[in-house]
Parts: C-alpha cells; sequence; structure tokens
C-alpha cells in the first residue's frame, strides 16, 4: 500500500492509501495530464498576450483589403486549376487536395511513381506560368 495525494482545483487535498497497482496507474494519469497541460499552454497562446514593436496582432481576417487578395489570389489559383487537362486536375486533386501519397496514385493508376512525379512537375510548371502570366 502506498499513500497517494489528490489536489483538487480548490487548492484543497487529500492523501489517501491505495494498492500499489492503483498507485502506478493514478501516477501515470497524473503525468499525462501534466504533460498535455504542459503542452496545450506551450502551443496555445492567444495572439493578444504579443506584440511587435508596441504593435499588438491584430486579427488579418479583418482587413478588408486583405480579404480582397486573399479573394483575388483564390480566383487567380481556380483559374489556374482549371486550365489543366482533366487528368491533370484529377492528379492535382488527387496529391495536393485529397493528400494521397504518390506511391499509391501510381499504384492506382498502374504506371511507376516516376511517372507520377514528372506530370506532377508539369502540373506545377503549367500553374507556374499560368499564374505568372495572369500577374503580369
Amino acid at each position: 500500500m502506498k499513500k497517494y495525494t489528490y489536489y483538487f482545483a480548490d487548492g484543497t487535498k487529500s492523501t489517501i492509501e491505495v494498492e500499489d497497482k492503483w498507485y502506478d496507474i493514478l501516477k501515470e494519469m497524473d503525468e499525462a495530464e501534466r504533460k498535455s497541460r504542459y503542452n496545450y499552454d506551450r502551443h496555445n497562446k492567444s495572439a493578444s498576450l504579443f506584440d511587435y514593436e508596441g504593435d499588438a496582432f491584430v486579427d488579418d481576417k479583418a482587413d478588408p483589403f486583405e480579404n480582397l487578395m486573399r479573394e483575388k489570389q483564390r480566383e487567380q489559383l481556380d483559374a489556374a486549376i482549371a486550365s489543366l487537362t482533366d487528368c491533370q486536375r484529377e492528379l492535382f486533386e488527387m496529391v495536393y487536395i485529397e493528400r494521397r501519397k504518390v506511391i499509391d496514385v501510381a499504384a492506382a493508376q498502374q504506371v511507376s511513381q516516376q511517372a507520377i512525379t514528372d506530370r506532377l512537375c508539369r502540373i506545377k510548371k503549367k500553374l507556374q506560368k499560368f499564374l505568372a502570366d495572369t500577374l503580369v
């Protein structure tokens, strides 16, 4: 038997005796909760807690100009994707939207992985050229 101390949210604590196996389980649970709380606190900070050169972070979605630029970029990207052939568009969607692995796509299409990689390179070049021409 070992003594285990419970700590409550209101600051009080209570000590009880538990069997060894339960003590180990409770300690593991405490450690998992501690790690979870540490990782959450470490990775989830409100942007309002920070400032840069005296300026607090602001929500860029609130800026109408940023929204307009984001919408324009989305329209350009949609137009670029529409310029692809049906086969290219399907491959683009499988790899970049559905997040399928190149090797899985190659197996499904019964071609080599290098063939899919080459097709993706051609697609990227075509999209880059289209976007470069529309931005000029």
